[in-house]
């Protein structure tokens, strides 16, 4: 009779187990994902399978195709060799490369606790606290039932450190955050070698916008399992354009000694390679967690005043776009432009741009102090943008780059004979398409134009909307308004014959 009541235990708790874990695969559907610029991309996503979400990712998305014929000329695009040892190549197709999910180390360790609640001869101490856990009773006193139980460890498998996983995937799927997370730092403290609860801490931070507390758990996940692929995979597309670029290097060579044939990672290993050139022997100077690295032959007072510009500019471009300043910022100044180009792919008539990090010129620093300040407020803006709660949510390149421009004062007599031009010719660019990169334009007129036109229609919104125009922007954003759609929300009416009225006026 017990016998065969212990056999029931043991199948009530396996199916316990594996009705929790289907229902963790019923994940919220993705939040809008912020698309980058194929020539300077925003990290790739978790690219998380089933059961649980993925955090906000900043993988390419391909602006949509224009409906209209381009009625000014249309930018064309740089021709790069293909191939992984160039770091401003273009793929040849699609990105095909299915690639491991760090969330595979979750659903490994669900796997195995559901195959070994099934296997026989388990104890009755982790038996009961396996079955107080699946059937809703006191989890904590669940854990501690099998942490005390004599075959807690099997293999170098931790029953207690896999129920306080399924505890804290169960908390994620339900948007219970701050309980996933505390079973997450439980799971990592009873198991000191697993990946596993580092992972979901990464996740629940992705989840909370919080990208340096990700990014932290990621690097303890990766010392814990130095050669999981997915792991590394995940810490290279959030450290490739930081001071931890080294690490990504690192996390990389792991990466693609599973995945060689995966292009946009040896793309990314070359682009972090160049960086991780520049930086070294660099100075570094850091406030209010703005750090500029510098090369250390540039005068310190040339350093310092772009140091305190761009402190000052994204307090300002928090303020006007009411969101919360960013908590983090590396600025890299180049040693000229060849350099930078080198490190980031950027156009020639670039003379700063911001992909996660933000990128200057040693030139540009060094010249005018007034063009100096216009940059690296212009670029302040984006890091602004990207960095807010929600920011993995793109703002199409219009919106982006008129209001850096309006942000900036860049607005100048050259903008006044465009605008004059578009006016006199009856010449715009339509408006669903320019929302894609701007940066892919190598044409300095054309992409003076995309610019120009851009912060026509920023004018036009504070014009016709008022005072809070920009942040009802962003909120729109953050509801999920896609970037095609977004124009449409904002202002239905303005199309390119409204928009040379309003520049005639």
């Amino acid at each position: 009779m017990r016998r065969g009541l212990r056999a029931l235990v043991i199948v009530v708790i396996a199916l316990c187990v594996a009705i929790a874990a289907t229902r963790s695969l019923r994940a919220p559907e993705p939040r809008a994902t912020r698309g980058d610029v194929e020539d300077v991309p925003e990290p790739p996503p978790l690219e998380a399978p089933a059961p649980l979400e993925a955090p906000a990712p900043l993988e390419a998305l391909a602006p949509a195709a224009p409906q209209e014929p381009i009625a000014a000329p249309i930018p064309r695009e740089r021709a790069r060799r293909a191939g992984s040892d160039d770091p401003c190549a273009q793929d040849d197709g699609d990105d095909v490369t299915e690639r491991p999910s760090i969330t595979q180390v979750l659903d490994a360790r669900q796997s195995e606790l559901a195959a070994r609640v099934r296997a026989t001869g388990a104890s009755s101490e982790l038996l009961e606290g396996l079955r107080t856990i699946v059937t809703g009773g006191d989890a904590e006193r669940g854990i501690a039932r099998i942490a005390s139980a004599p075959d807690r460890r099997v293999s170098g498998f931790d029953h207690a450190a896999a129920a306080a996983l399924h505890l804290g995937i169960a908390a994620f799927s339900e948007g219970r955050l701050r309980d996933a997370e505390r079973w997450a730092r439980r799971a990592s403290s009873l198991a000191r070698e697993d990946p596993a609860g580092p992972v979901l801490e990464a996740l629940v931070a992705f989840r909370s916008d919080d990208e340096a507390r990700a990014r932290e758990a990621l690097r303890e996940a990766f010392e814990r399992d130095p050669e999981d692929p997915g792991v590394a995979w995940a810490l290279a597309t959030r450290t490739a354009r930081s001071e931890d670029v080294e690490l990504a290097l690192r996390a990389l060579d792991v990466y693609l000694a599973e995945y060689p044939e995966d292009v946009r990672a040896g793309r990314m290993r070359a682009r972090a390679r160049q960086l991780a050139i520049v930086l070294r022997g660099t100075t570094r100077r850091l406030r209010r967690g703005v750090v500029v690295r510098a090369p250390s032959g540039l005068d310190a007072a040339v350093i310092d005043r772009a140091l305190a510009t761009v402190d000052e500019a994204l307090d300002d471009a928090a303020r006007w776009t009411r969101t919360t300043r960013a908590s983090e910022l590396l600025v890299v100044v180049h040693p000229d432009a060849v350099a930078m180009r080198a490190a980031t792919c950027a156009p020639t008539w670039s003379g700063a741009l911001f992909d996660g990090s933000l990128h200057v010129d040693a030139a540009t620093l060094g010249g005018p102090e007034a063009r100096a300040r216009i940059a690296l407020r212009h670029e302040s803006l984006h890091a602004q943008l990207h960095a807010r709660p929600g920011g993995a949510r793109r703002a199409p390149y219009w919106l982006d780059e008129g209001m850096a421009q309006r942000f900036s004062g860049e607005e100048s007599a050259e903008h006044h004979r465009s605008w004059a031009t578009m006016v006199r010719s009856r010449m715009w660019i339509p408006m669903d398409s320019i929302a894609g990169s701007f940066l892919d334009i190598d044409d300095p007129t054309d992409a003076r134009l995309a610019y120009h036109q851009s912060l026509a229609m920023v004018r036009y919104l504070e014009a016709t909307r008022g005072e809070r125009a920009i942040a009802n922007a962003i909120a729109e954003i953050d509801r999920g308004t896609s970037p095609e759609e977004l124009l449409a929300r904002l202002a239905p009416e303005l199309d390119g014959a409204r928009l040379l009225g309003f520049l005639a006026d």
